[in-house]
């Protein structure tokens, strides 16, 4: 072997950066705002605490997240001089950038705080290259995130429950 042997690693590792550009182009300019504004309108069609957010902190590393709301657990303990009522930590389904511009659609589980932990953090729904995220795929990915909410919330789940408290 050559030098001159690398000639077809070298065009093929330069084509998979030219990959990576063009999969952030597309979710800079078309993928980003097109799951944004599915969420915001299915957000709006239905009474249910959740929000979308953006997370734009880290270039070519960001989210697009629907999460639901914070709410008490209506778990309390007593301590002392009263009582500590523990958070459910919303759920969060999220559309999020990998290091090579492919998506990953996640979803992250609730945690009620020091009690109940997932037997699994998060889950992936599926990872693809953002030219191929439609308005269909972002309202099937909503579809499983509610039915892994409610799975969660039911006693069906396989969460692991018991107090965590470090003292």
């Amino acid at each position: 072997m050559n030098i001159q042997d690398l000639s077809g690693n070298v065009d093929h590792f330069k084509a998979s950066l030219g990959d990576i550009e063009k999969k952030r182009a597309q979710w800079k300019e078309t993928s980003r705002s097109l799951i944004q504004e599915t969420l915001i309108r299915i957000k709006s069609s239905f009474d249910l605490d959740w929000a979308v957010s953006i997370q734009d902190d880290a270039a070519n590393s960001e989210a697009v997240n629907l999460s639901l709301s914070h709410y008490s657990s209506s778990i309390i303990e007593k301590i002392e001089g009263g009582y500590k009522n523990y958070m459910n930590t919303g759920g969060t389904l999220s559309f999020s950038q990998d290091y090579n511009g492919d998506v990953f659609i996640i979803i992250l589980f609730p945690i009620i705080e020091k009690t109940v932990t997932p037997v699994q953090p998060h889950k992936i729904l599926i990872r693809i290259e953002p030219e191929k995220i439609t308005e269909e795929l972002i309202i099937k990915s909503v579809a499983s995130f509610l039915d892994e909410m409610t799975l969660w919330e039911s006693s069906k789940s396989f969460n692991t429950i018991g107090f965590k408290i470090h003292k």
